[in-house]
């Protein structure tokens, strides 16, 4: 099967992060970066946004939404609520194709 793909770097909501982002716990996924022109770029995510729901579904942390994600297939459509400069946001994506990386 294939796999669902954002196109964003995430990484976990640690105490200090949750702390300089002014949240409550650490629940959720920290955007580190977004790949121009994907699906996560297309959807208007960015650098910085924290992610607390997919589908309803809770974000506990990164790797388990990256695999929820992954799960999806491409073509999945995505409902995202977050946080961007501590305001509440939901905004759609919808899964691509990770491109293919050229040999070196």
């Amino acid at each position: 099967m294939e796999r669902g793909w954002l196109g964003i770097e995430a990484q976990d909501i640690t105490p200090q992060l949750a702390e300089s982002f002014e949240l409550n716990d650490t629940h959720g996924m920290l955007i580190a970066g977004v790949l121009r022109d994907g699906p996560a770029d297309l959807a208007t995510i960015k650098p910085g946004d924290i992610i607390e729901r997919i589908n309803g579904k809770d974000v506990d942390n990164a790797r388990s939404a990256m695999a929820f994600i992954a799960q999806l297939g491409p073509d999945a459509e995505l409902v995202i609520e977050g946080k961007r400069d501590n305001q509440p946001f939901t905004l759609k994506a919808m899964t691509g194709r990770r491109p293919d990386v050229e040999p070196k």
